[in-house]
């Protein structure tokens, strides 16, 4: 997020740095004032009219709590319309806004949003009525960057690891804040090594954060399961889950497989589903913690009774998302109660689990592709057959973290599934992280 015009899009939003792109004259919304263009604490985003990327921001503000939401999010600065040319800003901030349309028009990219605007312009359309403008606090770095820089300048590995080691329990303890509220759980289900920013601290030390709140969930606990049934529609239903994406869940990559490619009346085993799933995602040599040793965590997981039941509710929950696409309160009326725990178990993982494994990713996919082998040798070590050489690198705890948190669920001998994921969601998972550098010291 350097200055100067345009820093960045997604499919969702196009984001100016300063000059910003302005407000037109007159059209804040809500109390909170939009800052000025020229203000380097922020960037401006045009969304689109119905995006809620506010709301979202200002929802993890608030469970989290303003200490946590400080370090480890990215802030609210206000909305408004944003100016086109027929609904102008104020004269001090019209120079911002013919810098603005200058760096859209000469935008290059032409698959997301900049795109989309620069067609808007090009076409003199209205876009202080379709579009809304917000503007979010800066980050330092992404962590995807910061892994690189650290690489060329040549920073040793043991010092990366202690920085990234050091930094994940507070980071957890955040995570977990906005899922295990009392009143309202929030769901952030985008968090790559690019929505993931870090802020030095002091003594050489790093904090983890989160941004980019466009892909998010929040579910009010008294109105039941509420915008976690969308996730199943719009997620689920209507996109095909690339495999080499590091955020997505192992639960989630198989519910979308069945979603996808298993047929309702198709007769197939639990086994077979996992079996021919593996056989169409598994690739080698993979920098993804699920996809390292893809074939023998499955065939570990198989074993365990609760995944295979596991595996039977994904299956029972997709036909009746398949049933009621339409109507998501039909699909939550017609849920069992392993089918609620499993969706909402799923979506906790979005947190507790995905932005460990995009960590992880940076470590033995940028920083340090040698440590890959001791990444693979540690998982391995879980599976019959296999030791652990003594070796220490810091690396083992990340994925002796993602393999406790992943098999945990299913090692609950004599519990039911619904009880068995609701545990998991009870479970402080800065103690999971102690027990295992305290263990390894």
């Amino acid at each position: 997020m350097k200055g100067g015009k345009i820093v960045g899009e997604g499919v969702d939003g196009c984001v100016f740095s300063e000059p910003m792109w302005p407000c037109a004259a007159g059209t804040q919304v809500g109390s909170k004032v939009p800052p000025s263009p020229l203000d380097p604490k922020y960037v401006s985003k045009i969304l689109s009219k119905d995006d809620n990327e506010a709301t979202y921001i200002q929802a993890a503000e608030r469970i989290m709590g303003p200490e946590l939401s400080l370090i480890h999010l990215t802030h609210f600065g206000g909305e408004c319309k944003p100016a086109d040319s027929k609904h102008l800003p104020t004269k001090e901030e019209f120079p911002a806004f013919s810098k603005g349309l200058s760096s859209t028009i000469f935008w290059e990219k032409t698959d997301q949003a900049c795109a989309e605007l620069k067609n808007r312009i090009n076409k003199k359309e209205d876009i202080t009525n379709s579009k809304k403008l917000v503007f979010i606090s800066r980050y330092p770095i992404t962590a995807i960057d910061w892994f690189r820089i650290n690489t060329s300048k040549t920073k040793p590995v043991a010092a990366l690891t202690r920085m990234v080691v050091k930094a994940i329990p507070p980071f957890l303890n955040a995570l977990q804040r906005l899922y295990q509220n009392r009143k309202e759980q929030f769901i952030h289900i985008d968090l790559h090594l690019g929505n993931i920013f870090v802020s030095p601290s002091p003594a050489d030390s790093i904090q983890f954060g989160m941004s980019d709140f466009g892909r998010c969930f929040l579910r009010q606990r008294s109105d039941g399961l509420g915008d976690f049934v969308r996730f199943l529609t719009q997620d689920m239903m209507e996109y095909t889950v690339f495999s080499g994406y590091v955020q997505i869940p192992l639960e989630v990559r198989i519910l979308n497989y069945i979603l996808q490619r298993v047929p309702s009346s198709e007769e197939i085993s639990p086994k077979n589903i996992v079996y021919n799933w593996v056989k169409e995602v598994n690739k080698p040599r993979g920098t993804d913690f699920i996809m390292m040793h893809l074939v023998s965590l499955t065939i570990y997981l198989l074993e365990k009774p609760l995944f295979i039941q596991m595996i039977e509710t994904l299956r029972g929950l997709a036909r009746k998302v398949r049933s009621y696409y339409e109507t998501e309160t039909d699909i939550e009326s017609s849920m069992t109660d392993n089918e609620k725990a499993v969706l909402e178990y799923m979506l906790i993982t979005y947190l507790s689990i995905s932005p460990i494994n995009s960590i992880l990713q940076g470590f033995i996919a940028i920083s340090s592709p040698e440590l890959y082998n001791q990444a693979r040798e540690t998982l391995k070590s879980h599976f019959p057959g296999n030791e652990l050489k003594e070796s220490f690198t810091g690396v083992e705890i990340i994925v002796e973290y993602l393999f406790r948190m992943i098999s945990g669920p299913y090692i609950h001998e004599g519990s039911s599934l619904a009880v068995a994921v609701r545990s998991m969601q009870m479970v402080d998972i800065r103690y999971v992280w102690s027990d295992i550098v305290s263990s390894d010291a």
